[in-house]
Parts: structure tokens; C-alpha cells; sequence
């Protein structure tokens, strides 16, 4: 409820008007819910019930595979990893949703991330 989905498209809007020198750039938007950790991840976890009910929290999101994915996009140059496919979060089940969403090195030249934890380096 900050505004991050509709800011990060406001931006990808900006980015994608065609300016006075023809000028486009294609623009992913990368939301990071996807990255939260699945509910039968959570129920595994010794204080569970705390992790569902915070969910949300730091410690309930998967840093490790963003950075994963994240890392596939600005590095990944091989023709086999044009199409990189990553998580968007289904609000209707509650839980991320494997390849929601897709950055096509063909077509996109911005990622815009849109997320709370991009920065946070604690968890």
C-alpha cells in the first residue's frame, strides 16, 4: 500500500514514451513478492505459526533466489538465457507463482525492481 507497483509503472511508462529523438526503452518491471517464502516452506520451519502470521517480514522471503535471478539477468549473456523466466506471487492462493513473469533479453534493456527488501542486507 506505499505505491511501489504504481510508481515502478509510472517509471516503466516514463521510460517506454517514445521521446523527441525516437527513443524507447523496453522495460520489465520485476515485482519481489514472488520471492516470499512458499506457506508449506513456512509451516516447516520450528516457530511457524509467527513466520505465517508475519509473513511478509524479511525473514519469511527467499534473498538468496532473487539474487539468483537478479544475477541471471545482468550477467547471463548465452543465447539459452534470452528468456528468463521468474516467480510473481498468486493473491487468489496466497502463495508465489513459479514463472509469473518473463525478461526477454531481446526486448527488455531495464529491469525495474519492485520490492521492499532490494536493499535490506540484514536478512
Amino acid at each position: 500500500g506505499g505505491g511501489k507497483s504504481v510508481s515502478s509503472l509510472i517509471l516503466a511508462n516514463l521510460l517506454e514514451e517514445e521521446d523527441q529523438n525516437n527513443i524507447v526503452v523496453p522495460t520489465m518491471i520485476m515485482p519481489h513478492d514472488g520471492y516470499h517464502l512458499p506457506l508449506e516452506q513456512l509451516k516447516q520451519f520450528p516457530d511457524s505459526q509467527d513466520k505465517i502470521y508475519r509473513r511478509g517480514a524479511p525473514d519469511t522471503f527467499d534473498p538468496h533466489a532473487l539474487q539468483r535471478d537478479l544475477d541471471r539477468i545482468r550477467n547471463n549473456s548465452s543465447d539459452e538465457d534470452d528468456l528468463i523466466l521468474v516467480p510473481g506471487f498468486d493473491h487468489a492462493k496466497g502463495d508465489p507463482e513459479p514463472d509469473a513473469h518473463a525478461f526477454d533479453r531481446n526486448q527488455h534493456k531495464v529491469v525495474i525492481g519492485e520490492g521492499l527488501y532490494l536493499l535490506h542486507d540484514k536478512d
